[in-house]
């Protein structure tokens, strides 16, 4: 099942031009993955080379750097577990 997710994500990066990204895990690797936004929403999300996925939707679009910060450790510490 964690292939298939994988190989749909690698797809879907191809397809779609790449926007994800790189981010460092705090417990080593990386995720792979983009966040967005919608008036009145922000996620965050992605999937790590084996598999693990998380994803985060907050219901607030947050100007701060920090607020945003704690939502990207939310990922991280889903993807970390």
């Amino acid at each position: 099942m964690r292939e298939q997710a994988w190989q749909g994500f690698r797809s879907s990066r191809r397809q779609r031009g790449g926007r994800r990204k790189a981010v460092p895990l705090s417990c080593g690797g990386v995720y792979w993955g983009h966040g967005g936004s919608f008036p009145g929403y922000e996620t965050r999300g992605g999937v790590t080379d084996d598999g693990r996925a998380a994803n985060v939707a907050v219901t607030v679009q947050p100007a701060d750097k920090t607020v945003m910060s704690r939502v990207e450790g939310v990922v991280d510490t889903a993807l970390c577990r």
